[in-house]
């Protein structure tokens, strides 16, 4: 799983939170960083922030996609820019969680995870 969040403390508190319920974590700084790291480490979900330096969610997004079109992105941003949030789901986002990652949402988001599975196995 690949957490990106430009903000450190925000980072280090959803990696903490994807720890405890027992997942590995990528962790990418800002979107230029994790579309390196998401060609190299081929995780099945990204959890990232929209407003960020160098490359912002939403390019992020469409270049993850390029790479990978069955990788689960959920966007959890703090932004309640409209415009925005459009925008990444049409680049490809499944869904939008608000800030901060909590427990439950990490849990909603695997289990949408677990949902897809089957279609893949066909």
């Amino acid at each position: 799983m690949m957490l990106v969040e430009d903000t450190l403390l925000a980072r280090e508190r959803g990696t903490r939170t994807i720890r405890e319920l027992g997942h590995e974590v990528i962790q990418g700084y800002d979107g230029d960083d994790a579309v390196r790291k998401f060609k190299d480490e081929r995780p099945d979900v990204v959890i990232t922030d929209l407003n960020m330096p160098y490359m912002d969610g939403v390019e992020a997004i469409r270049m993850m996609r390029k790479t990978n079109p069955q990788a689960f992105i959920v966007v959890c941003s703090g932004s309640g820019d409209k415009d925005l949030i459009k925008k990444a789901l049409q680049a490809g986002a499944a869904d939008v969680m608000p800030k901060p990652l909590s427990a439950d949402q990490l849990k909603t988001v695997l289990s949408q995870v677990e949902r897809r599975k089957p279609k893949y196995l066909i």
